[in-house]
């Protein structure tokens, strides 16, 4: 089915999840704050990606952004498990 067919898809970010899983690994409390120090993206750019309300995001700051997190999550992390497609 085509987008002329009607069925739509949306992305969403899922940084959160992300969070949590290099928390879990990591066993350190990781906050927006660490991120933000740590890749040099600023805070409103986190807190839209981990709300969902980023709507453009640099491919330069989802690189920082996948690195800093594979690392704490001891796993190579990429833009599928960041964002993610679903029938709207």
């Amino acid at each position: 089915m085509t987008l002329r067919e009607g069925r739509k898809m949306v992305s969403k970010w899922h940084l959160k999840e992300l969070i949590g899983r290099a928390e879990s690994v990591s066993g350190e409390n990781i906050s927006y704050r660490d991120i933000c120090e740590a890749t040099g993206i600023s805070p409103n750019t986190i807190t839209q990606m981990a709300t969902g309300k980023a709507k453009r995001v640099d491919l330069s700051t989802v690189d920082r952004l996948l690195d800093f997190l594979s690392e704490k999550a001891g796993d190579q992390l990429t833009l599928d498990d960041l964002l993610k497609r679903y029938p709207a």
